[in-house]
C-alpha cells in the first residue's frame, strides 16, 4: 500500500465518524463539546463551585461586563429579548463559532499527498513509511488521521475504550495522552513499544523517524493571532 492510499487527506475511511467529541464520543456536536470543560471540576471548573452553578456564574460574570453583553447584543441580535441577551445557549453557539474557524490546512504532508515530493526530507518519508508498514495508518488514516472510531480492542489508556485521536498538529499539543503525562512526542511514541494489546510494530530507532513525520503534520495556520486583551480585563492565556 502506498502513502497516498493509506493516508489520503481528502478522502473519509472506513467507520469514520464526522462528529463526536471527547474520548467517549459523548458530545455529538460542537455545541455540546464547548460547555463541557467549564463544567469539568480538573479543567475549568475549580472547586469553589459544583457543576450546576458554575455555568449560571459564568453567565452572571458575563452579564456583569458592558463590552460582553454588546457583543453578545451584536452576535445575536435576532434574538435579543433582555438588557444582557446572554445565555448558556448563546455561550455554546459563540464557542462553537469561534472552534469551527480553528483549521489547519495545506501542512508539508499535505503537499507531499498532493504530488510535492520534496516537500518531506528523506527522514520524514522514512518515519511516514514506518507508521504505515507498523500498522499505526490502521487508526491514524484518513482526512485527520484519525477514524475517530470509539476503540475498545486496542487499549492504549487506562479507559475501557477510547476514541482515536486526530494526529494533526500534534507537536503543537503536548503534553500528550489522557493525563498528560508524556511530556515529549518522543516520550508518546515510545508507548506503544512492546505494546501487547496493539497491532503495532515498533522498535527503538524507530521513534525518531516517526517523530519526525508526525511533525509534517503541522500547519503553519494552526496558531490564530492572540488578542492583547480581553473584554474581562483578566489577563489573555489565564495563568497557565
Amino acid at each position: 500500500m502506498s502513502p497516498s492510499q493509506a493516508l489520503m487527506p481528502g478522502e473519509s475511511t472506513e467507520g469514520f465518524i464526522a462528529n463526536g467529541y471527547f474520548w467517549d464520543l459523548r458530545a455529538d456536536s460542537l455545541e455540546q463539546q464547548a460547555l463541557e470543560p467549564i463544567r469539568n471540576q480538573i479543567e475549568m471548573r475549580g472547586e469553589r463551585f459544583t457543576e450546576q452553578q458554575i455555568l449560571p456564574e459564568i453567565v452572571n460574570r458575563l452579564s456583569g461586563i458592558p463590552e460582553y453583553v454588546d457583543m453578545f447584543n451584536h452576535a445575536f441580535p435576532a434574538e435579543i429579548i433582555s438588557a444582557d441577551n446572554i445565555s448558556q445557549e448563546h455561550i455554546a453557539k459563540a464557542l462553537a463559532a469561534f472552534q469551527r474557524e480553528i483549521f489547519s490546512p495545506n501542512s508539508r504532508f499535505d503537499e507531499f499527498i498532493a504530488g510535492n515530493d520534496a516537500a518531506l526530507t528523506s527522514q520524514e518519508i522514512t518515519g511516514l513509511n514506518k507508521f504505515i508498514n507498523g500498522g499505526c495508518a490502521r487508526c491514524h488514516s484518513g482526512p485527520l488521521l484519525a477514524d475517530n472510531v470509539l476503540r475498545e480492542d486496542q487499549i492504549v489508556t487506562n479507559f475501557e475504550a477510547v476514541r482515536t485521536p486526530s494526529l494533526r498538529n500534534i507537536s503543537k499539543t503536548a503534553p500528550y495522552m489522557h493525563l498528560g503525562d508524556s511530556s515529549t512526542l518522543n516520550n508518546a511514541i515510545g508507548l506503544y513499544e512492546d505494546r501487547g494489546d496493539l497491532q503495532v510494530t515498533m522498535e527503538d530507532d524507530d521513534v525518531g523517524d516517526l517523530a519526525a513525520f508526525l511533525r509534517s503534520l503541522d500547519s503553519d495556520n494552526f496558531y490564530q493571532e492572540i488578542p492583547t486583551r480581553v473584554p474581562s480585563g483578566l489577563k489573555v492565556g489565564g495563568e497557565i
